[in-house]
């Protein structure tokens, strides 16, 4: 018997082994087979690569779980592409079965999130393709469900791009939607989908094709026109950006279908009723263009938009507005070094029209003339306060800056007021989103436009004002670059300002300024024992009109100033006693920053007081 037993066991092993090089066998000839269905998909060739991807994962199922999905995955993908190349709504109801009733079913989401999502979107896009080419609303509506599914696992933090193509996906379904059921809630909700789409991509602007994104977004807005006739104007904005994002990319498909969609849009302006409609759609039209034009120096728009700009002579005419659109002659001036060049340059527009860079000054606009001119003008700023309500500062700032261009030798104090609005939306696009660029613009544009129009003697509360957002913005600067001269730049243009703004007079703009230069001489302190007796100064200076009693906001900001500056003394010198003074203060303030409903500051707060007690616990050790 233990002779039989040993041959059995023999037996076994040569089973086994045979099992194993037959296994082994199958994947390698699965695995080959997926490299031939991507080199062939690569170069075009969906039909062998859908051969391919089959026989790959016939023999992988059973073998290899990851190379199965992989084929399974990509023989979906293929039937997919090869069905929409085709117009063959066979191919494409086999892609949603792959993915919906073979792959899903194998895949855990609780297991693999990243797998499960990648598989869900591909199943969205699939469904979103059948519907558009069998013209079925429901297979759209399951695209809608799959794709909101995968974007409860593919977050903007863990994987940005998925989900930025998720997010993209949802609103370019909603637009289908919206073609076999165009009523105006469906059309809202698409618009709100591109829009959450681009507010995702700010920070990511390379993951997500921003031109082709902006045009669909644009083509909401225009059907929304059938209900309110002010959608042309965002669709025209979109349109204008979607063609500066594809002349930037150098993407010429794009660029050439932003002037198609242009010149359509421009096509149904020129085609209303006479009325306030057409001329109001169309003057903000054609300020677009105007703005859009005089952002790139180097012409490229222009060439783009110029047969255009041409066949809208008639309504330009019609409308009264007599400035023609030219291409800018003006170079535009160097940056810092070490920074690249924003999207929008709003103050070479500004010295683009400057009239003495130009030969002589005109005079000035009167009559109808006239008022277009601030008609126009004050429709941009209310595209500017809209770009303002949804947190977009970069269009903010363009708007305004194309109202002020809008009122050269029109009205003066207006024009100013644009070109300061315009300022504090860069400033504020600067410090919300540390864009270096956009302060360095805000600074140009204090510096080089409005400073020069507003003389100390004859305006000095004017001219305070531009200081102290210049200080501001040197602050700002400071803070992100960690540089000690934009901080001293803002420390000086505060005490200029307060040259003019002196305690008996405004003593609450007297406290702001003081706080503002405490503030910056509290960022100098925390590197340099210099100054910190300055930074206890101007705080104690502000104190002493923004009491806990009257401003108690403005009194936990001057203590918190204080408090980040003791931290970071403490820490340096291993000084027990401030540290101790610092989380006292720290814990006086903490109610009334809560109240004021900014966690980002509470958690600012909320580290000074965990180095603070750091530093004390390190000293007593």
């Amino acid at each position: 018997m233990p002779c039989v037993d040993e041959a059995e066991r023999r037996d076994d092993d040569a089973d086994i082994d045979t099992q194993c090089r037959l296994r082994e066998r199958r994947r390698s000839r699965a695995a080959r087979r997926a490299a031939a269905a991507r080199a062939a998909s690569e170069r075009g060739a969906l039909q062998r690569a859908v051969a391919h991807y089959a026989a790959g994962a016939a023999l992988a199922d059973g073998v290899d779980p990851e190379l199965w999905s992989e084929c399974v995955f990509g023989h979906g993908r293929c039937l997919e592409d090869l069905g929409t190349e085709t117009g063959d709504a066979r191919l494409l109801g086999e892609s949603v079965a792959l993915f919906r009733d073979v792959l899903l079913p194998r895949l855990s989401r609780s297991e693999d999130e990243w797998t499960w999502g990648t598989a869900t979107a591909a199943l969205a896009g699939a469904l979103q393709g059948l519907g558009k080419l069998g013209k079925d609303a429901s297979p759209i509506r399951d695209a809608l469900a799959a794709h909101r599914e995968a974007l409860e696992v593919r977050s903007l933090e863990r994987w940005p791009e998925a989900h930025l193509r998720s997010r993209a996906g949802l609103a370019a379904a909603l637009r289908s939607l919206a073609a076999f059921e165009p009523d105006r809630p469906t059309l809202e909700e698409a618009a709100a989908a591109y829009r959450e789409a681009l507010s995702a991509a700010e920070a990511y602007s390379t993951l997500l094709p921003r031109a082709s994104v902006l045009r669909h977004a644009a083509d909401v807005h225009r059907r929304l026109a059938v209900y309110d006739r002010a959608r042309c104007r965002e669709a025209a904005a979109l349109l204008f950006l979607s063609l500066k994002q594809a002349v930037a990319d150098g993407s010429d498909a794009h660029a050439d279908a932003a002037v198609a969609d242009l010149t359509h849009l421009l096509t149904e302006i020129a085609g209303l009723e006479e009325g306030d409609d057409r001329w109001a759609e169309g003057a903000a039209f054609l300020g677009l263009a105007e703005a859009a034009v005089l952002s790139d120096p180097e012409g490229k728009i222009y060439s783009r938009l110029e047969d255009m700009l041409a066949a809208a002579e008639p309504l330009r005419i019609d409308l009264g507005l007599v400035r023609r659109i030219e291409p800018p002659l003006v170079s535009p001036p160097p940056l810092p070094e070490g920074h690249d060049r924003p999207a929008l340059a709003h103050d070479d527009i500004l010295e683009a029209l400057d009239p003495e860079r130009n030969g002589p000054r005109p005079p000035w606009v009167t009559g109808p003339a006239r008022d277009a001119r601030v008609a126009l003008a004050r429709s941009l700023a209310a595209n500017a306060e809209a770009a303002w309500a949804r947190e977009d500062y970069r269009e903010e700032a363009l708007f305004y800056g194309a109202a002020a261009v809008v009122l050269a030798r029109v009205d003066e104090d207006e024009r100013q007021g644009w070109l300061f609005r315009q300022g504090k939306a860069l400033m504020r696009r600067g410090a919300v989103f540390t864009d270096v660029g956009a302060l360095h613009e805000a600074l140009r544009l204090y510096r080089r436009q409005l400073l020069p129009l507003l003389p100390r003697r004859e305006r000095p509360r004017d001219w305070a004002e531009v200081m102290s957002d210049i200080g501001r913005t040197h602050y700002h600067l400071g803070a992100i670059e960690t540089d000690d001269a934009s901080l001293l730049a803002a420390v000086e243009a505060h005490a200029a300002a307060l040259e003019v703004y002196v305690r008996e007079a405004i003593p609450e703009r007297w406290a702001a300024l003081q706080s503002a230069m405490g503030a910056a001489y509290g960022r100098l302190a925390r590197r340099d024992d210099r100054y910190i007796q300055p930074t206890l100064d101007a705080s104690r200076a502000a104190l002493t009109v923004e009491t806990y009693e009257a401003d108690p906001a403005g009194w936990a900001r001057n203590w918190n100033c204080q408090a980040a500056m003791l931290t970071a003394v403490a820490e340096r010198h291993d000084a027990i006693k401030l540290a101790e003074v610092a989380v006292g203060m720290l814990g006086q303030t903490r109610e009334i920053v809560a109240g004021q409903g900014n966690p980002l500051e509470l958690d600012e707060l909320e580290g000074y007081r965990r180095r603070a007690l750091a530093v004390i616990r390190r000293c007593r050790e």
